[in-house]
């Protein structure tokens, strides 16, 4: 079965011939050093999935002359590729979607066709959700956690003597007891 990827609006490349189809999983693990020196590893991200296929367009595919046909294979990536297209991906693997190209190089060849090494990424999509709320929320009953006030009767104090007292003011009070003349 040949590679063919399919633009939103339905258009198709075919290839002829896939010889090479790699794929690529990934994930990226989280690394945070700690104070003793070790590493802990505590999370993993799963990366898009990528594709290498390398994929060939003749005019010539099984015996049938077709001389716009290696022009329209580099239309049509040219095209998705410059948009950003979400591309879906008919494979012997199954049908596949949301990938957008990365690369498209190209070569002509003397046999009239066009090779590609063609690398696509898979994206994630996210999606979005709205949820209506109330006007009012009503607030969380919250009990009192604060100890209850208690008597403790009257508290002896000592007269601060005037030199200490000089100690104990703030620059602050210092400086305004300075700027209107105050002792």
């Amino acid at each position: 079965m040949s590679t063919t990827l399919i633009r939103p609006d339905g258009q198709t490349l075919t290839f002829d011939a896939t010889p090479v189809i790699g794929f690529q999983k990934s994930n990226t693990i989280t690394d945070h050093p700690i104070e003793d020196g070790s590493v802990v590893s505590d999370h993993v991200q799963r990366q898009p999935d990528q594709v290498s296929l390398t994929g060939v367009v003749s005019e010539t595919p099984l015996g049938a002359a077709s001389p716009d046909r290696v022009q329209e294979a580099l239309r049509f990536l040219n095209e998705a590729g410059e948009l950003g297209e979400l591309l879906e991906m008919e494979s012997r693997f199954g049908l596949t979607g949301n990938w957008i190209l990365e690369s498209w190089p190209y070569d002509i060849t003397q046999l009239r066709a066009l090779a590609f090494e063609i690398s696509l990424r898979q994206v994630r999509i996210a999606t979005t959700e709205l949820v209506m709320l109330p006007r009012e929320v009503p607030r969380p009953v919250v009990a009192d956690s604060a100890p209850p006030e208690v008597d403790t009767g009257a508290q002896p104090t000592k007269p601060v003597e005037p030199a200490e007292e000089s100690k104990l003011k703030s620059v602050a009070a210092r400086l305004v007891d300075w700027a209107t003349g105050g002792s």
